[in-house]
């Protein structure tokens, strides 16, 4: 049996990996949508639209309406209601406590790149409970580039002086893996890949994102 060397450092995508936030956001889009006299969605819906962060939910939310030119009211409705309340309905998925636990035990550095906007992701690691684990926490706007471009996870590393092979990126969707894999002749250590978040395909195999992914349960 192959042994996995212990990583230096993880990276950890927030929504649909660490924490199920799905029912918050659905609650922001809801109250804006209401304002704006268009048809609350349901969850399953809403889920679709999570992903690129939250100019793009709120881009994808108005094509499905075909009110695409409505974008500046809509969004500036939108982070007014999920800034009131990031994480009241919000829950940390089965097995990360204990992850996160065990990672902190074997010194493991970690940080979180997730494509929400970086003033929403403080107070949930904090209302979550799980923010002392965290070293960085970087988000869609926090640098020029966000997932699936690379960089963020490249500024990560650079910020911890770790190579990204001696890094695990863990993720629920296609662009946490692009992020890793488009990395050009750099090679990350493991891509781990959550079925049960938001954007991992079910048709999707591990083997068909290539040799550097995986596909696991968050606690795996």
């Amino acid at each position: 049996m192959t042994m996995i060397p212990k990583p230096k450092l993880v990276i950890f995508d927030l929504d649909g990996t660490l924490v199920d936030s799905a029912a918050d956001i659905a609650e922001a889009a809801n109250q804006t949508f209401s304002v704006l006299q268009l048809p609350v969605q349901p969850l399953p819906q809403v889920k679709k639209w999570i992903g690129g962060g939250a100019q793009v939910f709120i881009e994808k939310a108005l094509h499905f309406f075909q009110q695409s030119e409505r974008f500046d009211q809509a969004y500036e409705l939108f982070m007014a209601h999920y800034r009131a309340v990031p994480a009241d309905r919000s829950q940390i998925f089965a097995g990360v406590r204990e992850l996160l636990a065990e990672l902190a035990k074997q010194q493991v550095a970690m940080a979180v790149v997730s494509n929400k906007p970086q003033e929403l992701i403080p107070p949930i690691l904090s209302h979550m409970g799980i923010a002392d684990y965290f070293s960085h926490a970087l988000g869609g706007d926090s640098l020029p580039q966000k997932k699936p471009n690379p960089e963020p996870l490249f500024h990560v590393c650079r910020q911890h002086q770790v190579a990204p092979q001696e890094c695990w990126m863990v993720g629920d969707s296609s662009k946490d893996a692009d992020a890793a894999e488009r990395a050009d002749a750099v090679y990350w250590s493991h891509v781990w890949l959550c079925h049960g978040g938001y954007r991992y395909p079910a048709s999707e195999s591990p083997t068909s994102r290539g040799g550097q992914s995986r596909a696991a349960h968050p606690i795996d």
